[in-house]
């Protein structure tokens, strides 16, 4: 049986890398060309590779089950039929718990029946949740954006093959990929009740009283630990940048004096920003006091965050860290270092409502403001989904408004 996994390491370009490899620790041909080609040279995040490798991992997983190699598939013209495919797109909705046991299953009886594939695959994309299995499937934002990073791929690899098909051929295997990607389930639209929503005002000042190395309650077992993380906090509450790009901060990009950090790693474009003059004297005291004490030999990475042995944090740390916030603060949402995200932006969203009319900007101006301090192109629209949670607040606050003054006239 192969296998799949992710190595992440440095390159020599400084940039974080991660690669595609087998059983034998070989890294990947085409996975990793096609990463690098359509991720990595384009600045993507290594978080964002990371996701489509593992995705083109569990593909491979499917084709070692059904003795297929899936780039040959396509590079030697002997493209997947409809039913592989419909098969695929099945595969690949399941948690990870029925891929195993699918895969169990077939170790034991090495083919599948087909017959009731088409029906299975309707069942998890048209049946409503209620009727499905209990947690046999990813939700469908998962299983879509499965589906559509492997369409791309082998679409990259049908491009790689165009010299050596004839065009009948190069037709009819584009025809079954465009089905394929029909299988991605539709995701629904929710209007506005799926706003992005940051904490609310009362959890913020219970963590920012948590987070405080002197809090009595305060979760973390040691004095490096607690003025790290709220090092840590105070980054991400001031500038909401991603934890990706925080996690790869060097001591260099905080510019004590100027209360500016410098983003050099981003899933989208490298940026100044400001971050609060608490964030400058948290970021001094502790690497005066505590990050300076550690060697030198191991620390020589330069990163802002490390361990208290020196070894650059990881992003499985960094989530400890929120997971403990959490479970000590009682936090009923979601919590993790993207929540802190959006709550910036609910708190900008506030600050330029508090404004008066005269100096609050317009919305392009907001919109091209809040791009740039998030690290959003210039055309991106995400800043929309992020302001929508105020929009609806302010038509919430209109609405009853309107309804008490319809009340207050009728009674009179």
């Amino acid at each position: 049986m192969i296998k799949r996994s992710i190595k992440e390491f440095i390159a020599s370009d400084k940039q974080p890398m991660v690669v595609l490899i087998d059983e034998d620790r070989i890294p990947l041909f085409y996975p990793n060309i096609y990463a690098m080609i359509k991720f990595r040279t384009l600045g993507r995040a290594a978080s964002t590779t990371d996701k489509v490798l593992r995705c083109i991992g569990v593909a491979h997983l499917w084709s070692s089950l059904n003795n297929i190699v899936l780039e040959d598939s396509i590079l030697s013209s002997d493209f997947l039929t409809i039913e592989q495919l419909q098969d695929l797109a099945f595969f690949l909705r399941l948690n990870r718990k029925y891929q195993d046991q699918m895969i169990a299953r077939k170790n034991e009886q090495r083919s599948i029946n087909s017959r009731n594939i088409v029906k299975k695959i309707e069942n998890l994309i048209y049946m409503p949740q209620s009727k499905q299995e209990p947690k046999t499937s990813t939700s469908a934002e998962e299983g879509s954006f499965r589906i559509k990073t492997i369409f791309n791929y082998l679409k990259f690899l049908l491009q790689r093959s165009k010299h050596r098909l004839n065009k009948d051929k190069y037709n009819d295997i584009e025809q079954r990929l465009n089905y394929f990607h029909s299988l991605a389930p539709k995701v629904s639209n929710k209007g506005d009740q799926d706003a992005l929503e940051g904490l609310p005002v009362n959890e913020r000042d219970i963590l920012l009283e948590l987070i405080k190395p002197e809090h009595p309650d305060n979760p973390f077992r040691n004095e490096f630990l607690k003025h790290r993380n709220q090092l840590i906090y105070e980054i991400l509450l001031s500038t909401g940048m991603r934890r990706s790009e925080l996690r790869y901060l060097k001591t260099d990009d905080v510019k004590y004096s100027s209360h500016t950090i410098t983003i050099r790693v981003s899933k989208t474009i490298e940026r100044e920003v400001k971050c609060s003059s608490k964030a400058c004297e948290y970021f001094h005291n502790y690497l005066t006091k505590y990050l300076n004490k550690i060697p030198f030999k191991n620390r020589k990475h330069g990163y802002l965050f490390t361990t208290e042995t020196g070894q650059h944090l990881s992003n499985d740390a960094i989530n400890l860290m929120f997971r403990t916030l959490k479970q000590h603060a009682k936090i009923a949402i979601h919590f993790t270092p993207h929540t802190i995200r959006r709550t910036w932006n609910d708190v900008f969203s506030e600050m330029l409502d508090s404004l008066p009319e005269d100096r609050r900007p317009d919305k392009e101006i907001e919109k091209q403001i809040r791009n740039r301090l998030m690290g959003w192109s210039s055309i991106s629209e995400m800043s929309n989904r992020y302001a929508r949670r105020s929009i609806r607040e302010k038509a919430d606050e209109l609405g009853e408004l309107l309804a008490n003054s319809i009340n207050q006239k009728s009674e009179s």
